[in-house]
Parts: C-alpha cells; sequence; structure tokens
C-alpha cells in the first residue's frame, strides 16, 4: 500500500485552516501592503496599510477584544470618535495601546480616489507572477534537496 508524498506548502498555510485558496491569498497579501485613498478596499486590522505589520499584529490585545475585525479604514476613520467597539471597557495597557492606534490613524486622509495595492516583491510595485513564483519556489523546501 503506497502512501501519498506529503504536499509542500508555504510558510503561512499553518496560519490558516480553510485549504488551499486560503493559504495562496495569504501568500499573496504577505507581499502586499496598502496606500490609503478611500479606504473601501483597506482593512484596519488585516492589511498592511501603515509600516510592514497589520494591525492584528501590531496590537494583538486590542484585535482580541474587537467586535468588528474586519471592518475597512472608511468604516472606522470616517467618523470621530473613530468607529471601533470592544467587548469591554480599556484599561491599562490596552487602553495605552487604543491610543497610540487613535494616533498613528489621526494623519489618514480619505480621498475620492480608490485605494493602491503596493506588490513588495517588485521595485514598481507593481504584481508581477514572476516575481511571485521566484518567491514561492524560494521559500519551498524541495525533498530533493534535503540530505539523506
Amino acid at each position: 500500500m503506497a502512501t501519498a508524498a506529503p504536499k509542500q506548502v508555504s510558510r503561512h498555510q499553518n496560519n490558516y485552516s480553510s485549504g488551499e485558496k486560503t493559504w495562496v491569498k495569504n501568500d499573496f497579501l504577505c507581499w502586499v501592503s496598502f496606500k490609503v485613498h478611500n479606504g473601501e478596499q483597506v482593512r484596519l486590522w488585516d492589511d498592511v496599510w501603515l509600516g510592514h505589520t497589520s494591525f492584528r499584529e501590531r496590537f494583538p490585545r486590542l484585535y482580541n477584544l474587537v467586535r468588528r475585525k474586519h471592518d475597512t479604514m472608511q468604516q472606522v476613520i470616517s467618523s470621530v470618535p473613530l468607529n471601533v467597539s470592544f467587548r469591554r471597557n480599556l484599561i491599562g495597557r490596552n487602553l495605552d495601546d487604543w491610543q497610540e492606534l487613535v494616533y498613528l490613524t489621526s494623519n489618514v486622509q480619505i480621498t475620492d480616489s480608490p485605494d493602491r495595492c503596493i506588490w513588495s516583491l517588485h521595485k514598481s510595485g507593481q504584481f508581477s507572477v514572476h516575481s511571485m513564483y521566484a518567491a514561492l519556489m524560494d521559500e519551498i523546501s524541495l525533498p530533493i534537496n534535503k540530505p539523506l
């Protein structure tokens, strides 16, 4: 009885659990950042739009407490105060993190232009199949390359 060889996957699959489409999407998104314009496509918590990490990674305690985890920038910053609600009151370090988040979002200006996706694997910022393929191949450790 033959057994199938283990499937080679990217480093991101373990973070997600709903099949190949999800890990491919997340492999793609790990090399993408966004420039916020109208805020309709950029998610406050999940997308990288300021710096090199998402707010979900930068403020994990707040992310665990927030009610609507997938709100867009437009939904959140279109009102003052920010349109974010938490499952309980923020105190201590959580309140400090919230104040930092509010400060970081205070300089975001919503415009009429669509949000811009920036592909980090190409100097032009434009997606190319070649750059993604090269990055994926660089991540995968093929069985033929492993010592016995």
